[in-house]
Parts: C-alpha cells; structure tokens; sequence
C-alpha cells in the first residue's frame, strides 16, 4: 500500500467487492421481509440506517445504506403476512459503489399521492401515521409558513421548550401588524387577539378589550390604601355634635367593617401598572 493512503477496511467500508455486478443504477422499493415483525425491523433499521429494498428485476437486498438525512423520510410498507407477495414502500434510486456490489440509497421518489400543490415557490415537509399528519410549509409567493398538526384520534400537542443552565432564557416574538391566538371550539370563537392599539381577551363569561371601551380600568391598591382606606381613617376620626356632646361618626356607622372589605375589590388574577 502507497504511503500515506488510509485502507478502508471491515466495518469502515460500505460495501464489499464480490465478483457478479449489478447495473450501476437502478430503482428498486423497500420492503419488509416477511419473516420480520414490522416494528422491530423498522427500528432494527432506523438503528442502522439501512432498508430493505426489492428491485425491479425482483433481486431482494438486505441492509442497503441510506444517508442519516434520508432516513428519516422513507415510508414503510405495511406489514405482508404470509406467502404473499411483500407490499412496497416508497421507491428509490440505488445506486452500486464503485469496486463494490454493494448498492446506496441516493435518491426517494414521491408517489402520485404525496405530490405537492404544483407551484414553484412552495415546499412541504411531513409526515403521515395511520389519521395523523403533521407538517411544515411555505410559500415563498404569498410569504407564509405554516406549522400545521392534524392528530385526528390522538389528543395531539405542540411543544417549544426553551433551557439554560442560568434559566434566564428569552423568547423573542415580533410581529409589525396584528397578533391572534386562537381557541376554537364549535363556536370558532378567538381567545385572545393583539392589534398595535388593542388587547382582547374572550371567554364563556365575556370579553375583555384593552384600551377599547366606555370606561377606565382602576389600579386596585392604589384605589384602596391611597384613597378608601385614607377617607375611611378620616370618617372613623371625624366627630358630630349631639344632645350627648360630640360624638365619633363612626358610633352610627362601623367604617372599621366597611374599611376591611375594601380588600374584597381586588382582583387575585389580573394585575395593572
């Protein structure tokens, strides 16, 4: 061996050399053997980052290479009990390596039901499970994307999880127009909405609009310690002339009970400054 050339051997080579060659491309499918429980074999591949495929020319391969990127967008067939012939999965390119006879997944095609809408400046990414689907698009044309989860049976979630070992991460959303957030029932109802001028916040027991409306809000313990609590102190205090001589106001009238419900128009929810 040359100095300074490194041998591929044993495990670090894709492929083998063996005497009889395959064509240089070709399509083949992936497929499930059927003497392999489905599930067990798809993570046996996923594992290994290798598929089963059947050519064209009906040749069965195990354990043909697919690149890390690739794997995660093949489609497996459902399972094939029995004799029967193996159903197919999605179709693909396989191309052989040089000196080897060890064909490479290079390439996945579509099949007619996953085609995309036929516009040029659009892309999607997803995937499909049984009456799930979940997505990522775009349109570069109409500049939108879109996160998109149809869990159809399942309950289904959307997570965004954000860590540091300070925990003082900041998520950052910036929008130059309207903002809505939306829960939807049968109603089709928003739940909250944010425009540069207004806050709405929607419920069963009615709307909440800010910086729209008839009145002012208050700020509850200003209103309280700074103004009610200071009147009462001053009526407890205050003193009227009687037939007995002067008396506090507050023998005819307990401010003390009235000034200790002043608590009670607080909220314990909502908070202003």
């Amino acid at each position: 061996m040359a100095k300074g050339k490194t041998s591929l051997t044993g495990s670090n080579r894709i492929g083998d050399r063996a005497l009889s060659r395959r064509a240089t491309n070709t399509i083949g499918y992936v497929v499930i053997p059927v003497d392999r429980d489905r599930e067990e074999f798809i993570n046996y591949c996923k594992r290994t980052n290798t598929v089963a495929v059947m050519t064209e020319n009906s040749e069965f391969i195990r354990n043909v290479k697919v690149g890390r990127m690739m794997m995660d967008w093949i489609q497996f067939p459902s399972k094939t009990e029995g004799n029967a012939t193996p159903e197919l999965g999605d179709a693909v390119l396989l191309s052989s390596i040089y000196l080897h006879n060890k064909p490479v997944v290079v390439e996945i095609f579509s099949k007619v039901q996953d085609y995309g809408s036929g516009k040029e400046h659009d892309f999607t990414i997803g995937k499909e499970y049984k009456d799930v689907d979940v997505s990522i698009s775009g349109d570069a044309e109409s500049g939108s994307l879109s996160m998109d989860v149809d869990a159809g049976s399942k309950e289904g979630s959307l997570n965004i999880n954000l860590t540091n070992n300070s925990k003082n991460c900041k998520v950052k959303v910036f929008c130059q127009g309207d903002v809505e957030i939306s829960s939807r029932d049968d109603s089709n109802q928003s739940l909250i909405s944010v425009s540069p001028n207004e806050i709405q916040l929607k419920s069963e027991e009615g709307t909440i609009k800010h910086n729209e409306g008839s009145e002012s809000m208050v700020l509850g313990d200003t209103l309280r310690e700074d103004i009610l609590d200071v009147a009462f102190d001053l009526l407890i205090q205050t003193t009227v002339p009687t037939m007995l001589g002067a008396q506090k106001l507050s023998s005819f009238i307990d401010f003390q009970k009235l000034k200790s419900k002043t608590m009670t128009i607080l909220s314990g929810k909502s908070k202003l400054d």
